[in-house]
């Protein structure tokens, strides 16, 4: 029996928030699994969602709840090389993924949202840079789909997809498994046949993000 996303979500009690965009709506069912916003219409966000949702068993939940707050708390969102000012070199994670070998327009193709989940696990996991098929990846990247095809910034990616992490090898490994974007690409894997490969690097180098542009500055005194 095929297994499709939404009922994941369902399954892993998971509910989420998103928009009427692009292929969204194939994977939260609004009111069921989550909550689906008009684009561009902050009046309906996570205070508005439903009491329960999914099982009609649950309990009351909350926010606190729902959402993963580890990626907000993680420090390394918040250093250099999330800023992507610089070329970031050192050990990390090079994970390579891919569509199923027999994908389809409804089966085995990796959407945005895939390549989201796993990039945010990639943070959460304590990752200090990262890139996608050569492209950085910083607090202001968009990620999202085009049609069939996946953009980083509105460039327009071909998979397989490359995604390189630059962090911790000893730790990182180990807590991507168990985020939450881990364990989203592992079920792609496992119930899609979504191809993707994990390896540690002594070396990777991660570059700088050409958009970046310094619009304010200022000088401290002592």
């Amino acid at each position: 029996m095929s297994i499709n996303r939404r009922s994941f979500l369902a399954a892993a009690g998971l509910p989420a928030i998103g928009s009427r965009l692009n292929a969204i709506p194939e994977i939260i069912e609004d009111g069921a699994t989550g909550l689906l916003v008009p684009p561009g219409d902050p009046a309906r966000g996570p205070g508005q969602l439903p009491d329960r949702i999914g099982d009609p068993n649950n309990g009351p939940q909350t926010v606190e709840k729902f959402f993963n707050t580890e990626a907000f708390a993680a420090p390394a969102q918040y250093t250099f090389g999330n800023a992507g000012i610089g070329t970031v070199t050192g050990p990390g994670i090079k994970a390579v993924i891919d569509d199923a070998k027999d994908a389809d327009a409804k089966e085995g193709r990796l959407l945005d949202v895939d390549l989201q989940q796993l990039v945010n696990g990639l943070w959460t996991s304590g990752a200090e840079a990262v890139s996608v098929n050569g492209h950085r990846i910083t607090s202001l990247t968009a990620i999202r789909g085009a049609g069939s095809a996946i953009t980083v910034d509105y460039s327009s990616l071909t998979p397989p997809y490359t995604v390189l992490a630059i962090g911790d090898t000893a730790t990182m490994p180990a807590r991507f498994a168990q985020s939450s974007g881990g364990q989203w690409v592992q079920y792609l894997v496992s119930n899609f046949d979504v191809r993707m490969t994990i390896t540690t690097e002594d070396s990777l180098q991660v570059p700088a993000d050409a958009t970046i542009a310094l619009r304010y500055a200022k000088v401290r005194t002592r």
